[in-house]
Order: structure tokens, then C-alpha cells, then sequence
């Protein structure tokens, strides 16, 4: 599946070889000509289910890889941050390369996906999107989804305005899509394809 497993375990940070992996990837998808250029927001609980958020999550992504791939031919490229905030409650920081001609028909085909499960009216809150200007993805945007990380990885990539949300997940806190992870960048490495910014400090 494109999305992967679900990985129950709870996790309070973002661990140092997660981050790595992240910072990673994402100069990996910049160097391919696929930098995400689209910011997601999503606050499951502006759009109730009673199915848990990890499940729910998963059919997300699964959903958005589909779509993607479909009308792109190509396999999708994201990365996302799960956080939980006070007033927010899990909500989910994802970012994907979409051409900008598809970003209107994603933005409603994702609302439907929330609406699908859900029996109550989805509040306009529910889910956000947002263009991403070309290098944010590697600066601003990356520190804030990797606010939650443990402290050497704070202090490698997060800057000082992005505040720690703290509160506990069910799974991994982050994840990048298969295209731009581990085994996609040593494939691009061995074969003499672009390189992927390899040293830790991205």
C-alpha cells in the first residue's frame, strides 16, 4: 500500500533518524524536479468517524496515492507530521508534489474522502490547503514539521519560533512516501541518477 502499515506504538517525538530520513527525502523529491509544493492540514475531528485516527489516516494516504498516480503516471511524492494540539486535538501536516493545474479537483476529491466517512457535516476547517513556494519545503516548512522531534534533531533543522506541540500519537509521528524513501534514494545513488544531499545536516 502506498501509505504502508499502521504502526500503533505511542510516540510523544520524532526521532533523530525519522528527522534525518524527512530532511532526507525531501531534498531527494527537490533534486528529482519533485518538491512538494502543496501543504495540507487536516483536523479529524471537524470531520467525525468512529473509526480510529491511524485507521483513518492510512485510507488517506492510500486514497491520495491512488489519485495521484492516476492523473499524474506518476508514483505520489509527500511527507507528513502528525501533531496534537490543545485546541486542535491530532491533526495531521501533510505535503505532496501536485501539478498546480490538479490542486482545485485535489482539494475537493479530498474534502469527499472526509465526507465519505463521516455521517455528520464536514466543517469547513476540517481541511486546509496551501501553496508551498519553491525552497520552502527545505527551510520553514520542514522546521515546523519537525517541531516535535527529539532535541539533537531540534537543533539541527527546527527554528527557534516553532514550538514543540508535545502529546502523544498512535504510530509513527512522520513518514515520506515510498518514491522519495531509503530504498528510492540508494536505487537513484547506485544507478548514477541525481544526488540526494546525503550528510545528516541536509
Amino acid at each position: 500500500m502506498p501509505g504502508g502499515g499502521v504502526h500503533r506504538k505511542p510516540c510523544e517525538q520524532i526521532g533523530y533518524q525519522e528527522a534525518t530520513d524527512l530532511v532526507r527525502a525531501v531534498h531527494y523529491a527537490a533534486s528529482i524536479g519533485q518538491e512538494p509544493n502543496r501543504l495540507v492540514t487536516v483536523q479529524w475531528r471537524h470531520a467525525p468517524s468512529s473509526r480510529p485516527i491511524p485507521e483513518r489516516l492510512t485510507r488517506f494516504i492510500n486514497l491520495l496515492g491512488q489519485w495521484l498516480r492516476r492523473r499524474t503516471g506518476k508514483p505520489a511524492v509527500w511527507v507528513y507530521a502528525r501533531e496534537v494540539g490543545k485546541l486542535k486535538g491530532e491533526h495531521l501536516h501533510l505535503a505532496a508534489h501536485v501539478p498546480p493545474k490538479l490542486w482545485s479537483a485535489l482539494d475537493r476529491q479530498m474534502r469527499h474522502w472526509l465526507e465519505l466517512e463521516t455521517s455528520e457535516d464536514v466543517r469547513h476547517t476540517a481541511i486546509r490547503s496551501d501553496a508551498i513556494s519553491p525552497g520552502d519545503m527545505r527551510t520553514g516548512v520542514r522546521s515546523y514539521f519537525l517541531k516535535d522531534s527529539v532535541p539533537k534533531a531540534r537543533q539541527m533543522w527546527v527554528q527557534d519560533k516553532h514550538k514543540a506541540t508535545g502529546g502523544v500519537v498512535q504510530g509513527k509521528r512522520t513518514r515520506v512516501s515510498h518514491s522519495i524513501g531509503r530504498t528510492a534514494r540508494a536505487s537513484a545513488s547506485a544507478s548514477g541518477g541525481p544526488a540526494w544531499f546525503g550528510s545528516d545536516e541536509g
